[in-house]
């Protein structure tokens, strides 16, 4: 709740006044996950990052129907969730943001242009700004 005099409340604590226990915690931040996933194509390069013009998929978006694509959503709203409950919130701390809000990126289907390797790329990394991966299967 935000009005002109208040602050925004981001978590709420209860404490015991005679003991100075905490009774409850609760934290008031809507979490929103902001997945964005782009495809690579298969096509061997190496520009490969996701930002608006490569979308293929965004959060609250419906099921492509290219299992890639797919897949790289739904991982990353999983991972997400997992860090979640141990209270850390992957896209305030790694969510990158160029121009278009913080997000959880992920690219696939990714053929880098180096080297005589196979193509798509048969692996996944963390490129230091979005999760990078060759095929599902």
């Amino acid at each position: 709740m935000t009005s002109r005099n208040r602050l925004d409340v981001r978590e709420l604590v209860l404490v015991d006044a005679a003991t100075g226990r905490v009774v409850l915690h609760v934290d008031e931040i809507e979490r929103a996950e902001n997945r964005v996933v782009c495809d690579n194509l298969g096509r061997r390069n190496d520009d490969y990052f996701c930002d608006r013009a490569h979308y293929r998929r965004i959060e609250g978006g419906a099921p492509t129907g290219i299992a890639d694509v797919d897949a790289a959503y739904d991982n990353a709203g999983a991972a997400a969730t997992f860090y979640a409950t141990l209270g850390f919130d992957l896209t305030a701390r790694i969510g990158a943001d160029y121009g278009d809000g913080k997000r959880l990126r992920s690219t696939v289907r990714v053929c880098p242009s180096r080297g005589n390797g196979p193509c798509p790329y048969p692996n996944a990394f963390w490129d230091g700004f979005q999760m990078v991966y060759g095929p599902v299967s």
